[in-house]
C-alpha cells in the first residue's frame, strides 16, 4: 500500500517508509529505552536505505544504550549540581596584571568530565539540556566575576565559549540579555567565544552575532589560526579579539613556521585594532617572544590552570602587586 502512486493535482508522488524495530525484553526493559533503540535503528537504515525495515544490532544497540546511558548521567548530573565552573587566569602581558578570565564547565562525574568538548555539546544537544546547562554557566560565570569586581578586584572580564548550536538557537541572544538584567553584570565584560571553524557556516547567526556585539558583548574567535577562515569574517562581524590556538604557541621559537603563523596574526590583529590572546602559554620563553611581538594578553600554565572560584580569589589576592611570579 505504501508504495502505490498517490496523485496530488495532477503529479504523482511515491511514498517510501523506514522502520526500526526493538524487541521487549531482549533489547530493553522498558518503553523508553525501547523506543529510543529502535530511533537509533531507525537513524542508521536512513543513512543508507530507503524503503526498509532494520531489526536492532549488536553495534547499534551498544551505541544506543551508550548513549542512553551517558544523557540519563548528563541530566542527573545537571539536577543534582555536579556541574562546576572553574576560571582560568588571563593576563596582560603589558602590566602583568590579570584582566580577566575564562570560565571552564567541569562536571564531577568521571565519564562525562572525561568526554571531549565536541562530545559532551552533542550529548547536551541530544539530551535538551544544551541552553539549559549554558544558561546556568553564563549565570554562574557573571554572578561570580562580578562579585570579584566588587570586592576591588578591578573591572575583570569573563569569557565564555559558546557552541554554534547554541548560537542557532532564536532565543539565544534573549537569554543573553536575561541573564546580564539579572545579574547586573556589565555587557562590556562579558566576552563570549566561538572557533573560528565556525565562520564557513554563520550565515544563519550573522544577525545573532551582529546584535550581540551592538549590546556591548565582546566577541572572540578561538584558536585561530586552526580553522581556515577567511580574513574577511574579521571585517564583517563585530570581532574584538582572536585567540591563538596552543598547537601554534607550545613551540614558539623552536618551529620556525608556527613562530611565522603566530607574528603573522598579531601583526593582522593589531592592524585592524583586534586584541590577541595567546593560549597554552607554559614557559617563559614563550612568555619572553610573545612580550617581543606585543601581544596582548596570554593564558596558560605559566600563569595558572584552571581552578575553582575560592582558589582563583586567592591568586588573584597574590597578584595584586603585577608580578608574574
Amino acid at each position: 500500500m505504501v508504495s502505490t502512486p498517490i496523485m496530488i493535482n495532477g503529479f504523482e508522488f511515491c511514498a517510501t517508509i523506514n522502520i526500526g524495530v526493538s524487541v521487549y525484553p531482549a533489547h530493553g526493559s522498558n518503553i523508553s529505552m525501547l523506543l529510543a533503540i529502535a530511533e537509533k535503528t531507525l537513524s542508521e537504515s536512513q543513512d543508507n536505505l530507503r524503503n526498509s525495515c532494520r531489526y536492532f544490532m549488536n553495534k547499534v544497540g551498544e551505541t544506543a544504550t551508550r548513549q542512553l546511558k551517558l544523557g540519563e548521567i548528563l541530566r542527573k548530573a545537571f539536577l543534582n549540581n555536579e556541574f562546576a565552573v572553574y576560571y582560568e587566569p588571563i593576563v596582560d602581558l603589558k602590566t602583568g596584571n590579570i584582566k580577566g578570565t575564562e570560565a571552564i564547565l567541569r562536571c564531577n562525574h568521571p565519564e562525562i568530565d572525561l568526554l571531549s568538548t565536541s562530545k559532551f555539546i552533542a550529548l547536551a544537544y541530544e539530551t535538551g539540556l544544551i541552553l539549559e546547562i549554558g544558561k546556568w554557566m553564563l549565570k554562574q560565570a557573571c554572578l561570580q566575576t562580578k562579585l570579584w569586581n566588587e570586592m576591588g578586584h578591578g573591572a575583570l572580564s569573563v569569557t565564555i565559549g559558546i557552541s554554534s548550536i547554541e548560537l542557532d538557537q532564536n532565543q539565544f541572544v534573549k537569554y543573553v540579555k536575561d541573564v546580564l538584567v539579572e545579574t547586573g553584570f556589565a555587557p562590556n565584560l562579558l566576552e563570549l567565544k566561538f572557533t573560528e571553524s565556525f565562520l564557513q557556516d554563520a550565515e544563519i547567526s550573522m544577525n545573532n552575532l551582529q546584535e550581540l556585539g551592538g549590546m556591548g558583548i565582546k566577541l572572540s574567535i578561538d584558536c585561530y589560526g586552526t580553522g581556515g577562515s577567511a580574513i574577511g569574517s574579521l571585517i564583517k562581524l563585530p570581532i574584538n579579539s582572536l585567540k591563538i590556538d596552543n598547537a601554534l604557541t607550545s613551540d614558539l621559537g623552536i618551529d620556525s613556521d608556527n613562530t611565522a603563523i603566530v607574528t603573522a596574526i598579531n601583526a593582522l590583529a593589531r592592524s585592524l585594532g583586534i586584541s590577541v590572546i595567546a593560549e597554552g602559554v607554559a614557559t617563559k620563553e614563550q612568555f619572553e617572544y610573545l612580550c617581543e611581538i606585543q601581544c596582548d594578553y596570554a593564558q596558560g600554565n605559566l600563569f595558572g590552570e584552571p581552578i575553582i572560584a575560592e582558589d582563583f580569589l586567592a591568586l588573584l589576592e597574590r597578584r595584586k602587586t603585577g608580578t608574574l611570579s
